[in-house]
C-alpha cells in the first residue's frame, strides 16, 4: 500500500521539501486533507495499511483525497410512452452490454462529458445508446448513494425525457438490446434492473401515476367480484 517517489513533486518543490524515499501518506500529511467517512460519520482505512479507502472498499490516493476527490457525474434517461388504449405506458430501457450488471435493464445513459451540461449529456447518450432524439427534458431525481455503483462512487442526474410517439429504438454504443417494455410487467421483478433504477422508477411513478399502486384485476378477481 505504500508507494516511494525519487523525485521531486511540484508540490515539495514550492514548499522546498525534499522527495526522496517519502511515503506518499506521509508526504500528503502536511497538506491540508479531509477525513473520508462512512454513513454514520466513521472514518474508512484499510484494514492492512490504514489508509483511506472510498465506500466501496478501493483505495484513494492521498494526494486525490486532499484537494481533488469527488464524485463522477452521469446522467440517464427516463422515457416512458403512453398506451393509446388505456392510461398505462411503456418504458424505454436497455440491456447492459458490459460490466456492471452485464445482462440487466438500465435506463439509457452515461457518464458526462467535461464542460458539457448534465441535461445536453441525458439527450446525447439516449441518441448514442437508442438512436432516439430527446426533447423536453424535466428532472426527475438525482441518485447518489456512494455504493450504487460497485466501481466507484457516482452520482446520476436522472431525467424524464420525451421522444416522438412513432420512434423505434436502435440499440448502440455500449447497450446489447434498446427496446420499450410494459412498465407495468417491469415493475414486477425489481432484480431485472442494473444499479438502483428499479427503486427510481418505483418511486417516481407512486409521485406521478397512482394507478399504478391500484391492484390489477384479473379474471380471477372479476369472478369473486361477481360472486
Amino acid at each position: 500500500c505504500f508507494f516511494f517517489f525519487k523525485q521531486k513533486t511540484a508540490y515539495e518543490m514550492q514548499r522546498g521539501l525534499v522527495g526522496s524515499e517519502m511515503c506518499i501518506r506521509d508526504r500528503v500529511s502536511t497538506q491540508s486533507t479531509w477525513d473520508i467517512k462512512d454513513m454514520e460519520g466513521k472514518m474508512l482505512n484499510c484494514p492492512k495499511c490504514q489508509g483511506p479507502i472510498d465506500q466501496v472498499g478501493k483505495s484513494i490516493s492521498p494526494i486525490k483525497v486532499a484537494k481533488f476527490t469527488g464524485p463522477s457525474i452521469a446522467t440517464d434517461a427516463m422515457v416512458l410512452r403512453k398506451h393509446k388504449t388505456d392510461d398505462f405506458h411503456d418504458i424505454l430501457l436497455i440491456t447492459r452490454g458490459r460490466p456492471p450488471f452485464k445482462g440487466k435493464k438500465a435506463f439509457p445513459g452515461g457518464f458526462v462529458d467535461y464542460n458539457e451540461e448534465p441535461l445536453v449529456g441525458c439527450i446525447r447518450e439516449l441518441d448514442e445508446e437508442c438512436n432516439l432524439k430527446g426533447k423536453n427534458p424535466v428532472l426527475v431525481t438525482v441518485a447518489g448513494d456512494p455504493k450504487r455503483d460497485p466501481r466507484k462512487h457516482i452520482v446520476s442526474i436522472v431525467y424524464k425525457v420525451d421522444v416522438d410517439e412513432d420512434a423505434q429504438a436502435k440499440a448502440g454504443d455500449d447497450a446489447a438490446t434498446a427496446k420499450f417494455y410494459n412498465l407495468r410487467d417491469e415493475l414486477k421483478i425489481e432484480d431485472n434492473f442494473a444499479f438502483d433504477h428499479y427503486t427510481i422508477i418505483k418511486e417516481f411513478i407512486e409521485k406521478t401515476y397512482p394507478q399504478y399502486l391500484k391492484p390489477q384485476l384479473t379474471y380471477l378477481n372479476l369472478s369473486l367480484i361477481h360472486i
